[in-house]
């Protein structure tokens, strides 16, 4: 919550009518469950606007990308180490330089020495990759001719990068090491998502969930039932669950099988729903029992409704039960939504909230929550 938040804050907006509704018909919780802000991040990021964003897999860096209003070259890749909270500006210089322009999507190596960034060409407006570290610099990967790309995921065991974009019709798996094509994978588009165990990835074929052998390339399952095309997928932390965005719903898949396990709806209460009902960002908690969801506009504030406002959901989702509706960061007066989410690394209990202008802030499930493992 923020210094400001009132009655029209975090808290304010959990109370109306789907809140209500949704209390009065499920079992009351046992266990005390809470999430806070625990941390802002040190800094001063004025006339940021965040586009992407990376948590690296051992924690120790948070690497944000977006773009400068006011900087020559348009683009901005920061460094945060993710347990003390510092700004890296100096420490990660090499890492850093020579930005082609706005940084839209980032992606962590394994072993959290590399980081893969697709940017924005500033000069062409074309798409790029780069694997940047700071012990060698950037390193430029030449992709194939015509390639749409706008989201790379390093895949878990480091082996492959999986470069795709929304409007592509293929997903390529390129070696990071020498910027070869290993294997294209045919009728998917972004956003895809790596199995933790790195042998499949998922993503969608139109309305449907392609599962691709990630060592072969062949696709080993075609999940139907979706309505719409999906714009955010994620693997469970353990096991074989999918979650995918359908609409205005969330599927959670059995992906052995494409049973539909559990459907989530957009909770929002209807006299606040936007027009914008896209789920921008899923992602899983403790081992795969709770689920986050971040609509990017997904309501239009109580107290102006003119502006738009991000919507981040916490379900539980073996009894479907909400925890917690967070929506906006008020600063002087002014609601700002988040430009970015992101759960931390493992699946833990905290995650990563990002507002334009701002440094990264971490909130954190405090207290029990029921069936948690840790």
């Amino acid at each position: 919550m923020s210094d400001e938040d009132g009655p029209h804050g975090f808290e304010g907006y959990l109370v109306n009518r789907a809140r209500n509704k949704q209390a009065a018909q499920q079992p009351a919780s046992t266990r005390a469950h809470d999430i806070n802000r625990v941390a802002r991040f040190d800094g001063s990021t004025p006339a940021m606007h965040w586009l992407s964003a990376a948590w690296s897999p051992d924690g120790s860096q948070v690497a944000v990308g977006g773009w400068h209003a006011q900087g020559s070259h348009g683009g901005e890749l920061e460094i945060w180490n993710g347990r003390t909270g510092q700004h890296e500006g100096h420490s990660t210089r090499h890492l850093r330089h020579d930005l082609a322009g706005h940084v839209i999507s980032l992606s962590w190596s394994p072993d959290s020495t590399h980081l893969a960034a697709i940017e924005k060409d500033r000069k062409s407006g074309r798409h790029v990759l780069n694997v940047r570290s700071q012990a060698e610099g950037k390193r430029p990967i030449s992709l194939p001719e015509g390639a749409e790309i706008s989201q790379v995921a390093w895949s878990p065991d480091g082996s492959l990068l999986a470069v795709t974009s929304r409007g592509a019709r293929t997903a390529l798996l390129i070696d990071p090491a020498n910027g070869q094509l290993r294997r294209t994978l045919e009728d998917v588009s972004g956003p895809v998502a790596w199995e933790p165990g790195g042998h499949r990835i998922a993503g969608p074929d139109g309305a449907q969930i392609a599962v691709f052998d990630a060592a072969t390339g062949q696709r080993e399952r075609t999940i139907t039932g979706q309505q719409y095309k999906a714009t955010a997928v994620a693997w469970a932390t353990r096991g074989k669950t999918l979650a995918v965005s359908d609409g205005e719903h969330i599927r959670v898949i059995d992906a052995d099988t494409g049973e539909r396990l559990w459907n989530l709806p957009w909770v929002t209460s209807e006299g606040d729903r936007s027009d914008d009902s896209s789920v921008h960002y899923l992602g899983w908690l403790d081992s795969g029992r709770y689920l986050l969801e971040f609509r990017k506009h997904g309501a239009y504030s109580r107290s102006d409704a003119n502006t738009l406002i991000g919507t981040v959901a916490l379900w539980d989702i073996t009894t479907r039960s909400l925890f917690s509706f967070l929506f906006h960061e008020t600063i002087n007066h002014v609601q700002y939504p988040p430009a970015e989410i992101l759960v931390g690394p493992q699946g833990g209990r905290q995650t990563l909230i990002f507002f334009d202008d701002c440094p990264p802030q971490v909130w954190e499930i405090s207290g029990d929550l029921p069936g948690y493992a840790p």
